[in-house]
């Protein structure tokens, strides 16, 4: 995200990681009328469910994570999701400070 709300992108002491945040990805889902195998990872029927954003000027940000981009790794390695933060709060603002990562969250319920 680019905004003054969730965004931050932050470039670690020692030029290896950048941490920033990213909208969630989701499973591909596909209509209920398709006849051919499901891919793994997909589901079948949500492709037009419903999504709360987060508001009129943060169109298309629903469930923000933290990423951590390692510049040295093969590129299917080198992005990761950091999966401590609960699902009842949206990540934002993050920066590396000493061995960790800091930022702020919002409560979403």
């Amino acid at each position: 995200y680019c905004d003054d709300t969730f965004g931050g992108l932050d470039l670690s002491d020692d030029l290896k990681r950048v941490v920033y945040v990213a909208e969630k990805k989701l499973p591909k889902s596909f209509s209920y009328m398709y006849q051919g195998k499901l891919p793994e990872n997909s589901t079948q029927g949500n492709q037009f469910t419903y999504r709360q954003a987060w508001g009129e000027q943060l169109v298309g940000k629903v469930d923000p994570v933290v990423a951590v981009l390692d510049v040295n790794e093969k590129p299917s390695d080198s992005i990761k999701i950091i999966e401590s933060i609960p699902e009842e709060y949206a990540p934002g603002m993050v920066k590396f400070w000493n061995d960790g990562i800091i930022g702020v969250a919002r409560r979403t319920i």
